[in-house]
């Protein structure tokens, strides 16, 4: 008997949970929120492609019907692309190591610092570190 009213309770609480209609987010309203995005920036992926692109785009889809050439040309046009890309990571990667290591030379000494410099340099961190990608100002982005 006790078995069944555990039972039956859970089975209920379960009923009045998925039935509560409570504030939930869905994926419109998720789109709705970061439409800022798509307006103030376009990334660089979504841009329209040139003719070219579209061309070699399509030839890598169709790869068993390219020649031997046309296959060569294809690899070599992405094996330039992936190194270039690879070359930004890493220019970026050090830009943000040096960043980094100057933020923790600073923070080496904030037990050192005076309650408004604690404050300041609180805020820098935050300030590098926890920026909206969009620019705009959404609940999650504030909390951080």
């Amino acid at each position: 008997m006790k078995k069944l009213s555990i039972l039956l309770g859970v089975a209920t609480f379960l009923f009045v949970a998925c039935s509560n209609p409570q504030e939930t987010t869905t994926q419109d309203e998720n789109q709705a929120k970061h439409e800022c995005q798509k307006k103030e920036k376009r990334h660089e992926c979504c841009k329209e492609m040139t003719v070219e692109q579209k061309e070699r785009c399509d030839a890598w889809k169709d790869w068993e019907n390219q020649t031997p050439e046309k296959k060569a040309e294809l690899i070599t046009s992405k094996k330039e692309y992936i190194e270039g890309k690879l070359a930004k990571m890493e220019a970026k990667e050090a830009e943000r190591k040096a960043k980094k290591d100057e933020f923790k030379e600073k923070w080496a000494n904030f037990d050192n610092l005076d309650i408004e410099a604690q404050k300041n340099l609180i805020d820098e961190f935050k300030a590098t570190c926890c920026k909206s990608k969009c620019g705009h100002k959404h609940k999650k982005c504030q909390d951080k």
